[in-house]
């Protein structure tokens, strides 16, 4: 994710010596109570009767089933004097009700991987794919 030229700008203005940037937008999205189909084997016997059967349910739930969303954030770090990109990363987080939670959760440990996987002062780049 390289910086446009505004971003550029403003981070010079303000004497900024790098820019961290993400995106965040869903990865994949799971739908869950879809309808199932049950199948069941059975015998009785006692005395002089036995039998045996088979038998067959299908559930499918009222109002259709509910889908929830899992986001990943595509984190960069980018050198302002030389505009290059120093440091990435993707963080994704699993399917939640909550996306409040799981952005919160996806800039925390973004910000984690960044501290942990390129040192604070810009030397070189490096790479770190993180999954909560």
């Amino acid at each position: 994710m390289p910086a446009n030229d505004k971003t550029l700008a403003a981070a010079r203005a303000a004497g900024a010596r790098a820019i961290l940037a993400a995106s965040i937008g869903p990865e994949a999205t799971f739908v869950s109570g879809g309808p199932s189909l049950g199948v069941g084997f059975g015998g009785w016997g006692g005395g002089r009767v036995s039998g045996a059967g088979i038998g067959i349910g299908i559930g499918i739930p009222i109002g259709g089933g509910e889908a929830h969303s899992a986001y990943a954030a595509s984190i960069g770090l980018t050198d302002v004097a030389t505009v290059r990109l120093m440091w990435s990363s993707k963080v994704t987080s699993p399917a939640s009700r909550s996306v409040n939670a799981q952005i919160a959760d996806l800039a925390r440990v973004g910000v984690e991987a960044r501290n942990a996987g390129f040192p604070r002062k810009f030397k070189r780049p490096s790479s770190v794919p993180v999954t909560l």
